[in-house]
Parts: C-alpha cells; sequence; structure tokens
C-alpha cells in the first residue's frame, strides 16, 4: 500500500508582505536563492517587483509596466527569469523581460508571440527552453491554442498535429518523472467551459493523459514542481475546492489536510535551496485579495549529499551523485551514479555503509585514494559508455526515516594506479518520506 503523502502546509509570518494580490507572477531565481514576485492585481495593477529569502519578502528593481495575469518562469541554463506579456490598463502585452537577479532587461526578439494574459509557461531543463502555451488574446479571437518557446535569444512557434484545445488560465510545470512539461485545466470561454485534462509536452508531440482519478475542472489554479519529491503540487482555482492536489508522473492524489484556504489565481513557485513550494495570495471572494505567504514542504526529506574527493584515473576523476532526480525515499527506487569513467573502465564496486571514514589508500597501491566510508555491503555493477548505475529498492516502512548511509565507488581500471583501482568522492543518503 502506497505512503500517505507527509509534505504539509503552514503559513509564515513576513514582517514585510507584498500587498494583497491576485495573478501576479512568482519564479524562483535558483542561483541566488530568492522567489520573485511581480505585479498582479488588487487595489491597483501593480508594477512592483518583492524578492522572498525563505524568511521575508523586500522590495527589488522593478522594470516592465504594471500588469497582471503575466507569464514566468525561471531560466536554470541560462539563470535569468523569464517574464511575457499579461494584461495591463490599455490591453494585452506581448513584450519580454528578463532578470538577472540585480534588475529587468527588455528584450527585443524579432518574431514574438501575439499579445496575451493568462498563458501557460514552464522551463524545460532537458531543453533549456521556456514553453508557452495558449492565453487570453480577447474577446476576438478566442482562447489561443498555440505553442512557442524561448530560447534566451528568440521564440520558436512549434506547430503540432495534435494536442490540447484553445484555452487560457491553464497552468503548466516540469513533470521530473516523464521528463517532459505537463498541463493542466484552463478555460475556453471566460469560465462557461472548463477542463480536467491532463497533457505533456516532450519538445516534439503532446501526450494526453488518462489517469484514474483527476481534480475537478477549473482555471485559475497554480502549479509548481517540487523537483525533489518528485511532485506537481496544484492548488486553488476559482470556487471549486479547497485542497491541494499532487501529480506523481502517472496519477493526481487529492491532499485532504490543512492548507491555504480556497482562491483563485495565487502565485506559487517552488523553492530549491529550502525544498518548499512557496505560495502568496490570490482572489478569496468578495472583491478581496490575500496577502498570506504559505509553504509547503515535508519535514523528513530525502537528501543525498556529496562529500570527500576521489583520485584520478587516465581521464579524471570518477564522479558519485545521484541519478538524475533520485532520492532514497520511502517506497521509492534509488538510483547512484558513478560517472566519468575511463572507455577503459571494467566496471564499478559501489561500497555502502553506516560509518564514516577517512582512510589513505595510498598503500594499497592507490595513491591519491581515499577510503571514506568503513563498507558492510559491496555490489560490482559493470561500466557502459562512461558509467554505472547502482539502484535499491527502499522499504515502505517509516522506522527507516532519518537513516544515514554513507557510500563510495572503487572502479576497475587496468593501469591507473599499481593496484588498477581507483575512488569516487563519497556521498551521505539520508532517507526521507514524501
Amino acid at each position: 500500500m502506497p505512503l500517505a503523502a507527509q509534505a504539509a502546509w503552514s503559513r509564515v509570518y513576513p514582517a514585510t508582505p507584498p500587498a494583497g494580490r491576485q495573478s501576479a507572477a512568482f519564479a524562483f531565481d535558483a542561483a541566488r536563492g530568492v522567489g520573485v514576485l511581480f505585479g498582479g492585481a488588487g487595489s491597483a495593477i501593480f508594477a512592483d517587483c518583492h524578492v522572498w529569502d525563505g524568511a521575508n519578502w523586500s522590495p527589488a528593481a522593478s522594470g516592465p509596466s504594471a500588469r497582471y495575469a503575466a507569464a514566468m518562469v525561471y531560466d536554470d541554463q541560462r539563470r535569468r527569469i523569464v517574464l511575457f506579456g499579461g494584461y495591463d490598463a490599455a490591453g494585452r502585452l506581448d513584450d519580454t523581460w528578463e532578470w538577472n537577479g540585480t534588475g529587468w532587461l527588455q528584450r527585443s526578439p524579432a518574431i514574438r508571440p501575439m499579445p496575451r494574459s493568462y498563458a501557460a509557461m514552464a522551463y524545460d531543463p532537458g531543453r533549456g527552453v521556456s514553453v508557452l502555451f495558449g492565453g487570453d488574446a480577447g474577446s476576438s479571437p478566442p482562447p489561443l491554442d498555440d505553442l512557442w518557446e524561448w530560447d534566451g535569444n528568440d521564440w520558436r512557434q512549434r506547430t503540432t498535429s495534435h494536442g490540447p484545445g484553445r484555452r487560457a488560465a491553464a497552468q503548466m510545470a516540469f513533470d521530473p518523472v516523464n521528463a517532459a512539461v505537463l498541463m493542466f485545466g484552463g478555460r475556453e470561454d471566460q469560465g462557461q467551459t472548463n477542463f480536467d485534462d491532463t497533457w505533456t509536452w516532450n519538445g516534439s508531440v503532446w501526450v494526453q493523459h488518462q489517469p484514474p482519478m483527476v481534480p475537478a475542472a477549473r482555471y485559475g489554479h497554480a502549479m509548481a514542481t517540487d523537483l525533489h519529491r518528485q511532485r506537481i503540487v496544484l492548488h486553488g482555482s476559482t470556487a471549486v475546492d479547497p485542497f491541494t492536489w499532487e501529480w506523481n508522473g502517472t496519477t493526481w492524489a487529492i491532499r485532504l489536510m490543512a492548507s491555504p484556504s480556497s482562491r483563485a489565481f495565487p502565485a506559487m513557485a517552488y523553492d530549491p535551496v529550502r525544498r518548499a513550494v512557496v505560495l502568496f495570495g490570490g482572489y478569496v471572494g468578495t472583491n478581496t485579495r490575500a496577502g498570506d505567504t504559505w509553504i509547503h514542504r515535508t519535514d523528513d526529506p530525502a537528501t543525498v549529499t556529496t562529500h570527500g574527493h576521489g583520485c584520478p584515473g587516465s581521464i579524471g576523476v570518477p564522479l558519485l551523485r545521484a541519478d538524475g532526480y533520485s532520492l532514497p525515499w520511502l517506497g521509492d527506487t534509488l538510483t547512484i551514479a558513478a560517472e566519468a569513467l575511463a572507455p577503459a573502465a571494467a566496471g564499478v564496486v559501489f561500497a555502502t555503509g553506516i560509518t564514516s571514514a577517512m582512510q589513505d589508500l595510498g598503500s594499497y597501491g592507490m595513491p591519491l585514494c581515499t577510503a571514506w566510508l568503513v563498507p558492510m555491503a559491496t555490489d560490482f555493477v559493470p561500466a557502459s559508455n562512461g558509467s554505472a548505475r547502482w539502484s535499491v529498492a527502499i522499504p515502505a516502512a517509516t522506522a527507516l526515516v532519518g537513516v544515514r548511509v554513507q557510500q563510495q565507488a572503487f572502479v576497475f581500471e587496468a593501469g591507473a594506479n599499481v593496484a588498477g583501482v581507483i575512488a569516487s568522492n563519497a556521498a551521505e543518503l539520508t532517507v526521507g518520506i514524501r
């Protein structure tokens, strides 16, 4: 039986929160460790910018004009926040802006999407592009169904023979399980037709998923990807339910626990530094825009923390790390990779123990090599294409939460030294519960 999710919401009380608002743009600048909130609508249409440091909000330099319902994401490859479009007092916008950590720069690509508000946008880290879909272009034409990608220099329209229909106020987020951008919900005609469909875009085709359980049809929700938990978190909508939903790559699950109140058009983003989804504001009814801040996370996170150093073979030092987004979660399979291996490497012994150590292996014919643990178990894995991967299924036993295990890789490379073995750095694995 799958374990119930342990991640929960808690409200925080910063000293200087932004004014209450809905439809603000929010993205997290992972390189600088701050969330960036821009614009939105409340007592006015805002042009202010605020940064969240995990404890408090503080004002930051603004650049784009006042607007709400803009699309905004963080480009991890270029270390820039990208903002497109939105709605101001004069109408819909088609400008592209980037935040570099200190200020905003307007970009002037020759080709760009037509003006729109409430477009869905997410960053695809595998392909290094920001993906934008649909949005509201006004009463005529109806909501859009076009697909665009921004690579940091130009917008490129993508054409597909099959995909989601016209919609605005949908949400997109990166799906780390499927290595694709996921989109859910939206509206076609000012809320008269709302969607409950789930799609992913992998850079080539749209794929519609048919999960056994789905959130009710909605628009005005927010989504963010908890990369460490490998879950997409969804909250809010226009008067559907007050609960949070999570996508695990296969299906949706409702989280029947305390959460922010029912609200529409909140701002939400994932803080990878503090491993928390952050939610701000939203429309809470009777012309009231909230100005509260909430965080969603587990108190027992799974971690893979590397330390120490390896010793060189013919092409350099082998590297031990978690494979992709894999972490030691209860009831899941953890995969650890040894990489940067020479073509001549025959294989890798993954050594595992519970006690850390620091023993010089020079006297064993392995100069500059260090053992960083006391091994209790070893597994041999053949090398292929410069890497080897070791996997283990972690039992769904809550007694394992918080258990720490040490690991190191020893690579067989004939001629690298007298022993014909080199060592990687080490890692400490902490078992967590989602």
